[in-house]
């Protein structure tokens, strides 16, 4: 990967950081671990903001987000990233190129209809039975 040209990115390191930069409108691109966004609160916040139409970010869920890039950084835990738009055209071209590297199409899951219980419950006895002596 090349160096990147202009030094002042606007690029932002930690959830904190990132969600400051992202509500003063400074983030395009917003990277986050999957292990932040477990947790259910955390998660639905996430997404609220991810759908939320009047921002132009872009949410990314990474699975082993910091076990890859902590190391790198000689960080304990990297939870989420932020790109600035600034950042965004040099890194387009390296992000949002296709993957070569699967070997198989995405193939499509077969969908069953559940089926229930095939036996009838005590209750559901008695009603039949009930029904049938009026």
């Amino acid at each position: 990967m090349q160096e990147c040209p202009n030094k002042d990115k606007t690029i932002t390191i930690g959830l904190r950081q990132t969600l400051k930069a992202y509500n003063s409108n400074k983030l395009k691109w917003i990277f986050l671990d999957s292990s932040t966004v477990s947790p259910s609160a955390v998660g639905q916040v996430m997404g609220l903001m991810a759908t939320n139409g009047t921002k132009e970010t872009k949410f990314y869920v990474i699975p082993d987000l910091s076990t890859t890039i902590s190391k790198s950084l000689n960080l304990p835990k990297v939870s989420a990233i932020g790109f600035g738009a600034d950042c965004v055209e040099y890194l387009k071209e390296v992000v949002e190129q296709p993957s070569t590297s699967s070997s198989s199409p995405f193939i499509l899951p077969q969908l069953e209809v559940p089926k229930g219980k095939t036996k009838l419950s005590k209750k559901q006895k008695k009603k039949m039975n009930a029904g049938k002596k009026k």
